[in-house]
């Protein structure tokens, strides 16, 4: 069975629509505020993270993009009410998906599967 991994990437998108690559290190320094990006002081900029899935080979498939928009503040970094919006947000989200029955949780319900998954017979 080939074996696969998954990789993120991140990405930006300049004023003329250009996509350029940043490191995850970079994007983390940016989502944790701590480095400005000085042309963007006061703009927003687009980012795109992307999830890959690749084989042993090295080939690679784009399984999922998501397009993100911030804005930055006078200083050039993440505007910090829009960060935590966000993550507030997110957190939210999260909770709305833990707390809402799923199908899943119903049938484990419905048929008593035990939280551990069903077992097999041996």
């Amino acid at each position: 069975m080939p074996k696969h991994t998954g990789k993120l990437r991140y990405f930006f998108v300049g004023e003329d629509d250009s996509l350029h690559r940043i490191y995850l290190t970079k994007y983390e320094r940016i989502f944790d505020r701590t480095e400005p990006i000085a042309l963007y002081a006061g703009k927003s900029l687009r980012f795109i993270e992307t999830f890959l899935e690749c084989d042993e080979d090295g080939n690679e498939e784009l399984l999922r993009a998501w397009l993100l928009q911030y804005q930055f503040d006078e200083h050039g970094l993440w505007d910090k009410n829009e960060k935590h919006h966000r993550m507030r947000s997110a957190i939210e989200g999260v909770r709305l998906l833990v707390e809402t029955p799923t199908c899943w949780t119903f049938i484990k319900r419905s048929i008593q599967i035990p939280s551990d998954g069903p077992q097999l017979l041996k």
